[in-house]
């Protein structure tokens, strides 16, 4: 995944949300579902930290104009998301 930031903190947590992002995408089985629920599934987004994530790994880093881009391999782990998306999506992300 690639993240763009001033810094590179900035930069790979970027990568990071974009990464979850997507994977959420492969587990809601509708896109309707992910626009109509948009604005609170970005909401949730923007709460993710490196925390929330299995694991990750900067691939490369590299800064172009005042700025660091990125390149991060992500694991997500949908037990470690699930308690940020659970009432959004309470039947693909149980906390059970």
């Amino acid at each position: 995944m690639q993240g763009k930031g001033k810094t590179r903190d900035a930069a790979v947590l970027w990568a990071i949300r974009e990464a979850v992002w997507r994977t959420i995408g492969t587990w809601i089985d509708s896109k309707t579902r992910i626009q109509e629920n948009r604005d609170k599934v970005v909401a949730q987004i923007k709460t993710i930290t490196e925390a929330d994530v299995r694991s990750f790994e900067v691939m490369d880093t590299q800064v172009q104009n005042g700025g660091f881009i990125v390149k991060v391999r992500v694991s997500v782990s949908k037990k470690k998301i699930a308690p940020k998306f659970a009432k959004v999506f309470p039947d693909v992300f149980t906390l059970d």
